[in-house]
């Protein structure tokens, strides 16, 4: 809903003022901030977008923080106080849930989940859901990007289904990755010796091709974060691109498997400013006449800009799960029937903490603090906790019971979590249902 106490005419003046001179970084923010005013989140998206494309470091943190709950230019980062003793729990059942075991994220009261070839958005508040058919989709902002039913395009909706635009494309889509207004996209059968990438503008004109090329190798992950597209091959190659311009460097392989040793696994992020790419391979090693089959985790951070590993650490962790702060990186073990989470040190590698938290299928992860989410294993109850992120010390640690309750393990079930300051939202999903759980900053 737009706020008309910031006129058109108004709204017209500022931006030809950003635009006169796009070295003028304040005039784009004073754009941004009369956007805002008048309530119109996807222009003012765009034109954060464009200011951190100019390497204004102030919209890239905007951006960062989109998702979060009561985020807003010039919002404070955190709420001054989280009580977990104010958690409140809704849950959502419904047909168009069936089969559900992945979450996409979560936007106000909008939740959009993944679906064996289809995406789902769940409006909370009106406890109504609406499925479509796609096999791959991603958030642009606070709107869908999904591949049409065919697959020979992409199709750009609002959540509330409302249609924005369609993405024609040469071949049938295989893989996509979408950072703030931009997305790397390759097709699902390209022919025997073919590999093409393809860079797409998804900003206020989408479809214009930033530029394509055709890779030496087939891709097997896409990941876009920052300025910087990240294809990563079947062979564990890293290759990242320059978005704009497609100037790419071969970073070589992240690792490799070895005799007896199954891989079992692979957790890949790539921290905000899309500078680094932090990476974990699971194994599994086979039987032996010294004893049973072990599981090991091999964590590492990549360089992108240089090429260069700046740290590797192995240990017995056995549960995915990869995180990625400004100074830590946090990966999950299991413990029993619990899990713990493992604070990283970020650039050195250094192990800083070893903390048992109940159950952590999502992490917020901050300079000083952490949070923890996930489902107890009977799926009745949400564990939320959380840590002192210097010394992995447990501040608070809570269940919160479930209307609905989710399905117990092994049946996959996703959670994912937001912070801001309006609070804390964390969103679950398994076969059939949504859960919703807020605590109000």
């Amino acid at each position: 809903m737009y706020n008309r106490r910031v006129s058109d005419e108004t709204l017209r003046g500022l931006e030809r003022a950003a635009r006169a001179r796009e070295d003028d970084l304040e005039a784009g923010w004073v754009y941004a901030r009369a956007l805002e005013r008048a309530g119109d989140r996807r222009s003012t998206f765009f034109e954060l977008c464009r200011l951190g494309r100019a390497g204004d470091a102030r919209a890239a943190v905007a951006l960062s923080r989109w998702g979060e709950p009561g985020a807003a230019l010039g919002a404070p980062a955190l709420p001054r106080a989280l009580d977990l003793r104010r958690a409140r729990a809704r849950a959502v059942t419904d047909p168009a849930l069936a089969g559900v075991a992945g979450l996409l994220g979560a936007r106000g009261e909008a939740v959009v989940a993944r679906a064996p070839g289809a995406v789902v958005v769940v409006d909370i508040a009106a406890g109504a859901c609406a499925r479509l058919p796609a096999e791959r989709a991603a958030l642009r902002g606070d709107d869908l990007v999904h591949a049409a039913e065919d697959g020979g395009a992409l199709v750009l909706s609002a959540l509330d289904g409302a249609a924005l635009g369609r993405v024609d494309l040469p071949w049938t889509l295989g893989l996509l990755a979408v950072g703030r207004d931009r997305a790397l996209v390759s097709p699902r059968d390209p022919g025997p010796g073919r590999h093409p990438l393809v860079a797409l503008d998804l900003g206020a004109a989408p479809g214009r091709v930033l530029w394509a090329t055709e890779a030496e190798r087939r891709a097997a992950r896409l990941l876009v974060a920052g300025g910087r597209g990240v294809r990563v091959t079947t062979g564990w190659r890293v290759e990242t691109y320059d978005l704009e311009a497609g100037a790419v460097t071969d970073h070589g392989r992240l690792f490799r498997t070895h005799e007896r040793r199954w891989l079992q696994g692979v957790d890949l992020e790539v921290d905000a400013a899309g500078g680094a790419l932090l990476h974990r391979a699971t194994y599994r090693e086979e039987d032996d006449d010294f004893g049973p089959a072990a599981e090991e985790a091999i964590i590492g951070e990549l360089d992108l800009a240089r090429g260069d590993a700046r740290w590797r650490v192995a240990g017995p962790w056995s549960t995915a799960g990869l995180w990625c702060g400004p100074t830590l990186a946090i990966t999950a073990a299991r413990e029993g029937p619990a899990h713990a989470l493992v604070g990283i040190e970020r650039p050195t590698g250094r192990l800083r903490f070893e903390a048992v938290v109940g159950r952590a299928q999502a992490v917020v992860v901050q300079d000083d603090a952490l949070l923890a989410a996930g489902v107890r294993p009977d799926g009745r109850a949400l564990v939320l906790a959380t840590l002192d992120a210097r010394a992995g010390r447990l501040l608070e640690r809570r269940e919160v019971d479930l209307p609905t309750p989710l399905p117990p393990e092994p049946a996959p079930v996703a959670v994912a979590a937001a912070l801001g300051p309006g609070g804390l939202r964390v969103a679950a999903a398994g076969d059939g249902v949504v859960v919703w759980v807020e605590v109000p900053g």
